[in-house]
């Protein structure tokens, strides 16, 4: 009996500690940086092969197309999730050919791709653009992330959005006709929002004031959104080639890793969500939305299911040593 009794303690004892490090694993967060490269395995090229003239800004100007190629996650490629609407024009003297969605306001405000990708812990999401950090295009704010979980309206393509991440720290004062003072840093705050939190217009057009732009500020007056807590990581950084441009513009990568545990609500596997760069002039960018899917449980739910699975084997384990 008391030999019985101090094999049931020691198994407890040797899975309470087992559980322990399994909860340690599922808990741990990994690094997030430059998740372009380092996470979805994106080495975006130039097609410099293909070469095409801009005679409207100067006869003999060269502009290139990104490889098509280049585009596509080599890294965690069975769960990462992307999108790609790459704009590229081709000018000639007296006439213009146009490949894919032409975005209103030209290159700058081209949402080229989206890429989503989950884990356990973390969501992370790369987005690739052409419109420049903090000072934006001709001094507009940048934007920020826009997040739909189909809460505020069902999950289709539009301007609804749940949550969002302020990365355009601009400051407005108490109407959304006075002008936003932009920030100098790019922001980390996510936030749950309501649609009246989002100042938008249409693909086709932004909604104008008298000077600065802006979509979603937490500093305006009638904002009722929630902050929920800082991104483990954001960034908006120039992605280089060289000397060369695509499109007679510069091009521009926005990143975010999200903690899944700053959302009020479990998110399970199967779960979809919608990602869109909301830009600060608030046209939508040609309306742009990705719809990536989940593809792990809660944190919890799987700590729970490998303790689960771990008693289930100690209780057999400990029968079978019991019958013999």
């Amino acid at each position: 009996m008391g030999g019985w009794s101090l094999m049931s303690m020691g198994g407890r004892l040797g899975l309470y500690v087992v559980a322990a490090v399994v909860v340690a694993m599922v808990f741990s967060v990994p690094a997030g940086a430059d998740l372009l490269s380092s996470h979805f395995g994106v080495n975006l090229q130039l097609d410099t092969t293909t070469v095409y003239y801009d005679y409207a800004n100067g006869q003999g100007t060269r502009t290139y197309p990104i490889k098509p190629s280049s585009w596509a996650p080599t890294l965690n490629t069975e769960t990462v999730d992307y999108v790609v609407d790459d704009w590229f024009g081709e000018w000639k003297y007296d006439d213009r050919t146009i490949w894919g969605t032409k975005p209103y306001g030209g290159e700058p405000y081209d949402t080229e791709a989206i890429y989503f990708d989950d884990d356990d812990e973390n969501i992370y999401i790369a987005i690739v653009t052409s419109f420049g950090p903090v000072s934006g295009y001709n001094g507009l704010t940048p934007g920020d992330i826009a997040l739909d979980f189909g809460i505020n309206n069902p999950l289709v393509d539009g301007f609804s959005y749940d949550f969002g991440v302020n990365l355009s720290t601009e400051t407005r004062k108490t109407n959304p006709s006075y002008n936003a003072t932009p920030g100098s840093t790019i922001g980390s705050g996510v936030y749950q929002t309501n649609n009246s939190d989002w100042y938008l217009g249409s693909p086709q057009s932004a909604v104008y004031d008298a000077g600065q732009m802006t979509n979603f500020d937490p500093n305006f007056a009638s904002f009722s959104g929630t902050y929920l807590g800082n991104a483990i990581q954001t960034s908006y950084y120039k992605y280089s080639f060289g000397s060369l441009k695509e499109g007679l513009a510069d091009t521009y990568v926005i990143e975010a890793t999200i903690s899944r545990a700053l959302f009020p609500f479990e998110i399970n596997a199967g779960d979809e969500i919608g990602i869109r760069w909301s830009p600060g002039c608030r046209n939508d960018k040609g309306d742009m939305k990705l719809y990536g899917t989940v593809n792990t449980p809660e944190p919890g739910t799987l700590a729970l299911t490998a303790i689960g699975m771990l008693g289930l084997a100690w209780v057999r384990r400990r029968r079978t040593a019991v019958e013999s």
